[in-house]
């Protein structure tokens, strides 16, 4: 396969990010419905499992092991305490998992302009075997996300470590070197994950396994591309990191729209065949 020059890929991302604009009109009421649902069942769960940090608390720099827990766990840990934070995390995973696939599947045919209904996206939740896979993707994934940044992390670790114990500064200022590296390493590979949930949406006979390893097979050569779509979001980002709630009901809209359309190219670059053929003129006799 050819390299694409960078032109190539950004014209295609404005095509890309044109349609989604094009395709949003008359879905955004059911848009920032279903995102204002998703957006409010994940703060509520994970605001038990992470609770807010008071920033009274950073104003100095924590001296001891003890002082770092109180930040991070506010709240004394203590059986109950653990029981709590497991029921959330299984509520999480049950509630938000099959409601991001949920998701998908109505931002796919918003994208494909089939004006879906709200339903479409809540609807996963009547199929007990569909709601069991989602957690099984959202585990995978997970899981595989988890792996990498350990694999990638390993070395800088490692360095950091024996920079300490044997005090040296240039292990330590080597260290600090591939620290970034590693993290823009592993960005790029977890994206090589993130189509496996809209493939499953969109057919979900093709299983956790399969999804996952199709996600990996389109974007083999292309993640370089997948990297700069995600950096072109980044203004977005900025505006939902200072405006919140308001911000994510229109930026993630938007944004799985987009992505919507950027892995059926991706799907139609890995097999020709999928993409739409013209309908035929019949001639006049």
């Amino acid at each position: 396969m050819p390299k694409e020059s960078l032109s190539t890929m950004t014209l295609r991302r404005i095509r890309m990010k044109f349609h989604a604009k094009r395709a949003l009109p008359g879905n955004w009421f059911r848009s920032i419905f279903l995102v204002l649902f998703y957006v409010l069942a994940t703060t509520f769960t994970l605001q038990v499992i992470l609770p807010p940090i008071d920033p009274a608390m950073l104003k100095e720099p924590p001296a001891t092991y003890a002082e770092l827990l109180a930040i991070l766990f506010p709240n004394p840990i203590s059986r109950n305490y653990l029981l709590l934070v497991g029921v959330m995390l299984l509520l999480y995973w049950l509630v938000v998992s099959p409601l991001s696939v949920g998701l998908s599947r109505f931002f796919i045919g918003v994208a494909r302009l089939q004006k879906p209904k709200a339903p479409v996206a809540l609807s996963i939740f009547c199929d007990l075997g569909l709601v069991l896979r989602s957690m099984g993707l959202s585990f995978l994934v997970g899981f595989l996300k988890l792996l990498w940044l350990v694999l990638f992390l390993l070395l800088p670790v490692c360095l950091l470590y024996a920079a300490y114990t044997m005090q040296s500064l240039v292990l330590a200022e080597i260290s600090a070197f591939l620290y970034p590296i590693a993290l823009i390493l592993y960005a790029g590979k977890s994206l090589a994950y993130t189509p496996a949930t809209y493939l499953f949406a969109d057919n979900p006979s093709i299983g956790v396994f399969g999804a996952v390893r199709h996600s990996v097979a389109i974007t083999r050569g292309h993640l370089v591309e997948f990297f700069l779509m995600e950096l072109s979001f980044i203004l977005w980002r900025f505006f939902v990191s200072l405006s919140g709630l308001v911000g994510n009901l229109f930026f993630l809209p938007y944004y799985h729209t987009t992505m919507v359309v950027f892995v059926d190219s991706l799907r139609v670059r890995f097999d020709p065949s999928l993409a739409p053929q013209a309908e035929e003129v019949p001639q006049g006799e």
